[in-house]
């Protein structure tokens, strides 16, 4: 799986966490797990993934056809 189909995934679940318009612990963490599992290596920037989903520079869209 390439890093940019990783970033994808990890943005999906948050566009999902997010849906309901509630910012729950629980819910990050499990992102994060998620994160963890699919690049255990990788040093992307999770915070700046976070802003590109919440200020809507990464669309839904985008994601799922990466």
């Amino acid at each position: 799986m390439t890093p940019n189909e990783q970033q994808s995934i990890i943005a999906i679940s948050l566009f999902a966490a997010f849906a309901d318009g509630n910012k729950d612990e629980r819910e990050r963490e499990q992102i994060k797990q998620i994160a963890e599992g699919l690049a255990p290596d990788s040093d992307f920037n999770m915070p700046a993934l976070y802003q590109d989903v919440l200020l809507k520079r990464r669309t839904l869209e985008q994601c799922v056809a990466e």
